[in-house]
């Protein structure tokens, strides 16, 4: 297990949505992961696509909470029958940012998967976000593959 720290991982609840959302915006602020695609999709959109990926179970959605605070989420999922899951969002709020957390976060995640029986634990990252992949590699993560993201912006999505 994790060794005892500051966090407190807190399980998500359906009830917890709008909480869940302010949070998802805050941890977006000064990101590294992505920048480019900040702001284009309305939050519950986020929300949703994130409950569509694998087999979406909020016991395995997590707010992390410091001294009564929450300063970061982390969000895995399942791919049955593979017995893979995959950290699907982990995000720290900016002021929570260069205290070693997101390593705290990262290794968490890692139990986490490997008490719920997963054969392996995958995640996407902007190769770009170099603090991030550091975390990682850290942790035990190997790069596996590598993909290019695409996307065209219109300027009135509502013009044919």
């Amino acid at each position: 297990p994790p060794a005892p720290g500051p966090l407190i991982f807190q399980p998500y609840h359906d009830d917890h949505r709008g909480r869940l959302g302010q949070l998802i915006e805050r941890t977006y602020i000064g990101s590294l992961d992505c920048p480019a695609l900040d702001g284009l999709r309305e939050i519950e959109d986020v929300i949703t696509g994130y409950q569509a990926t694998g087999r979406y179970d909020p016991a395995r959605w997590f707010f992390v909470r410091h001294a009564d605070t929450d300063v970061g989420l982390l969000l895995l999922t399942s791919h049955a029958p593979a017995r893979q899951w995959e950290l699907v969002y982990m995000g720290l709020v900016p002021e929570a940012r260069g205290h070693g957390w997101g390593e705290m976060i990262a290794r968490f995640a890692v139990w986490r998967a490997g008490q719920g029986r997963a054969e392996q634990l995958v995640l996407a990252v902007d190769a770009a976000n170099i603090p991030v992949c550091r975390i990682y590699e850290r942790v035990g993560f190997t790069p596996w593959d590598h993909r290019t993201v695409w996307i065209r912006r219109f300027r009135n999505p509502t013009a044919v």
